[in-house]
């Protein structure tokens, strides 16, 4: 049994240290839930693992370089790496406008809510939210694995 949990272990600390931080982007343009969401998540996952203080950071650190990587380039650079730095700017000025707008209430109406939907239609309001949005969204989020049983 001590064997099994060891390897449980493993893989379990593996895929935490390894975790995708486009997956909390992408939650931040879910307009339910925002950036306040993925900072009470880490918040509570800290209670358990103290590395996950700085995690809210780096989401939203990363989500800062590519606002800068849109507005220098013209595109989002999501494959692209950029350097890690403080921000301030324009970039910030429409991030902060959208993440301080009030969000939509988590009820019926907004259950079966399709973000992507909600960025084509409102994306003239936080253009360059809207065409990052539009890119981390369409990113697939499961994988197939690669080895086939014989």
């Amino acid at each position: 049994m001590n064997d099994m949990v060891v390897e449980m272990k493993k893989k379990f600390d593996k895929y935490w240290n390894e975790y995708s931080l486009i997956l909390g982007i992408a939650l931040v343009f879910d307009h339910r839930y925002k950036f306040a969401f993925v900072d009470w998540t880490f918040r509570k996952i800290a209670l358990l693992d103290p590395l996950a203080y700085d995690m809210s950071l780096r989401v939203k650190n990363a989500l800062v370089r590519l606002f800068y990587r849109i507005q220098d380039h013209g595109c989002s650079g999501i494959e692209a790496s950029t350097p890690s730095f403080s921000y301030t700017g324009p970039a910030e000025l429409e991030l902060d406008y959208y993440l301080e707008e009030p969000k939509l209430p988590f009820d019926d109406k907004y259950r079966q809510f399709d973000v992507l939907a909600y960025w084509r239609q409102n994306g003239s309001k936080y253009p360059d939210v809207a065409r990052i949005a539009k890119d981390v969204l369409s990113i697939p989020v499961s994988t197939v694995a690669s080895r086939v049983a014989f």
